[in-house]
């Protein structure tokens, strides 16, 4: 059984930005992906935004500027978790970066294998530690959590722009899927960065995160999107909802 395409996920999102403890942006909404299966088996998604509320703290525009700068998560992307081989962790050709170790378990009636891994030593092609979660029966993806281990990270992204130092300090994925109905689809999205940004102004440190919940999943009579929407963050939409 592969993931289910061409498909829609409609469900509910949410982002927000933190400046050191401050809570400077949040962001969330009704939204749907379209699904379709390239022939690489490689999702191309497109993003239809139905509602959205915005909430911000007003800081300077310099200031907001930096807040934008070398974050990762991208609302749109999260559709490319419709196919779970996205993550490669177990593909053969990591096995020489990482170390695992299979348990077996018991979760809602359900056989489930869980997956430890981490890096054998510390290695940019080696970064995560974390769990895959397999079924038994079927041998498909259900679930994955990852973060970036403790001696992988000096191998984060480190760079330098017009005098701001920017670096990622942390990152953490979290992905769980369904078996239901004959249909294998994609039902949560988690994720977070850390950067921290240093310059002879700034010197702060920003928490980027995302979620997104399926609610809904449609097959039968599904139209392409007349509208896709592109920009990488949802508060850009600023507040469009029905109440």
């Amino acid at each position: 059984m592969n993931y289910i395409a061409p498909s829609v996920l409609n469900g509910y999102y949410k982002e927000y930005v933190k400046r050191d403890s401050l809570l400077i942006k949040y962001a969330d909404g009704i939204v749907s992906y379209f699904i379709q299966k390239q022939k690489n088996g490689t999702p191309n998604v497109l993003l239809q935004v139905l509602q959205s509320r915005v909430k911000e703290i007003e800081i300077p525009d310099e200031e907001d500027k930096v807040n934008q700068l070398n974050t990762q998560i991208n609302i749109k992307g999260i559709g490319e978790f419709a196919n779970p081989s996205r993550p490669t962790i177990l593909d053969s050709a990591n096995f020489k970066y990482y170390k695992y170790r299979v348990l077996e378990t018991e979760e809602k009636g359900k056989v489930v294998y869980i997956v430890n891994f981490s890096p054998i030593a510390g290695d940019k092609k080696a970064l995560y530690t974390g769990k895959i979660y397999i079924d038994k029966e079927s041998m498909l993806i259900l679930g994955l959590d990852y973060t970036v281990a403790p001696i992988s990270i000096s191998y984060l992204a480190d760079i330098n722009i017009l005098g701001i130092h920017i670096g990622v300090t942390s990152r953490q994925l979290s992905l769980r899927y369904k078996i239901e109905h004959k249909n294998y689809h994609l039902a949560y999205v988690g994720q977070q960065y850390g950067i921290k940004i240093r310059s002879k102004r700034f010197n702060q440190n920003n928490s980027f995160k995302s979620e997104f919940w399926v609610s809904k999943v449609e097959t039968d009579n599904i139209f392409t999107f007349k509208e896709n929407y592109n920009k990488r963050f949802l508060y850009k939409r600023g507040n469009n909802y029905q109440t």
